[in-house]
């Protein structure tokens, strides 16, 4: 049914979204910077539930305004503020976890993280799928980060609150997300990327189809451990 109402509504997909972020000048926090985070979703018939449900938050803006905080050395978190209140009214299951997998998606370094009972996005510093198995969070890693990774990365060693290391000092804001809908187009990094070979057969479904590259995806039990100690 899910597969069904994203076919119906957004398409087959290849899914590419853009996440604009805002953050304080760090001398000067009442200047504020705009960065752009380009992510490439699941397959939908992998994880049709987990698109369903964030495809349609993402049109109604729910996520619109949401703040980051650092979770821990692992995760940098996007909680809902006053956005709250369009998810009620969307009528949008809440409370439910629906655990799809896709071994090309499987929160690995620089992942998007999805869990639609919080409701939370969160970034993967690092390979934590070990992680949720072993605390029994079993949340659905939906998306893998394409253009942005530094940027990421800077969020999560920016200023943190002395009181409390999970928040920001200065609110760092995600102020919208969109659907690309032509990426080689609108992004011509990541055509250059497909083109100089630095995009693989698992990222985003247009470069698979022309991609000449073909790479399992899979991981060894030894590259997941070295992961986890980086």
């Amino acid at each position: 049914v899910a597969q069904r109402e994203v076919l119906e509504r957004f398409g087959p997909g290849p899914f590419h979204i853009e996440m604009s972020v805002e953050v304080p000048n760090t001398k000067n926090p009442s200047i504020r910077h705009l960065h752009q985070i380009v992510v490439v979703l699941a397959p939908l018939d992998s994880m049709p539930a987990n698109l369903y449900l964030f495809l349609n938050q993402l049109q109604l803006g729910v996520w619109d305004h949401a703040s980051f905080l650092v979770q821990d050395d692992r995760m940098l978190q996007a909680n809902l503020g006053k956005t709250r209140k369009r998810l009620r009214d969307s009528r949008l299951p809440e409370d439910m976890v629906f655990m799809e997998e896709d071994e090309n998606f499987n929160h690995d370094r620089m992942t998007l993280g999805f869990n639609p009972a919080g409701p939370n996005l969160f970034f993967n510093k690092m390979y934590n799928k070990r992680f949720f198995e072993g605390n029994q969070m079993q949340y659905p890693c939906i998306g893998k980060v394409l253009l942005g990774k530094e940027f990421v990365i800077d969020m999560f060693h920016g200023p943190s609150d002395t009181t409390s290391k999970q928040k920001l000092i200065y609110p760092t804001i995600l102020r919208g997300m969109r659907r690309i809908t032509n990426l080689f187009e609108e992004y011509p990094k990541v055509k250059e990327m497909f083109l100089n070979g630095q995009v693989t057969e698992e990222e985003p479904e247009a470069v698979k189809r022309s991609s000449t590259r073909r790479e399992s995806g899979r991981r060894s039990k030894t590259e997941e451990e070295e992961e986890e100690r980086r």
